[in-house]
């Protein structure tokens, strides 16, 4: 059987949290990464989430720990143009933060464009994970 060291890893994570799950259930949100096989006891992670407030939060996890940026919005109908908004802001608080991120995540295509402007900026490779994009796609019908 084939069977490799794993490396941690540092794990940016650009996402809209309405639901503020950070703070109102953080065990939710260590069940959607395990979910989502992403190892939160080896990974480091950092959430950048437009949301209803404003605030930075750090975690410890373990031996790892996970942070997070929220950013609030007006309004949830305009989030592509936050898109392009966090071209610019989120290199600003990767920097400020001192992350360096392996992989850039996103889970929704409403994010794209500042998934891949962060890659270039500070490398790593971007991942598309489509789990809730059937349900956004189907309740703007």
């Amino acid at each position: 059987m084939y069977n490799r060291k794993q490396r941690k890893l540092n794990i940016l994570i650009i996402s809209y949290d309405g639901k503020d799950i950070f703070n109102d259930d953080f065990e939710l949100l260590i069940s959607k990464l395990e979910r989502d096989n992403l190892n939160t006891k080896l990974n480091d992670f950092f959430l950048f989430s437009w949301s209803c407030k404003n605030y930075y939060k750090k975690r410890k996890l373990n031996k790892n720990f996970i942070e997070t940026t929220h950013k609030k919005i007006w309004s949830k109908k305009l989030l592509f143009l936050y898109d392009l908004l966090g071209i610019f802001i989120i290199p600003y608080y990767l920097k400020k933060f001192k992350f360096k991120p392996d992989i850039i995540l996103i889970y929704s295509t409403t994010f794209i464009f500042s998934a891949f402007f962060v890659k270039k900026f500070v490398s790593g490779k971007v991942f598309f994970i489509l789990t809730n994009e059937p349900i956004l796609l189907l309740s703007t019908r």
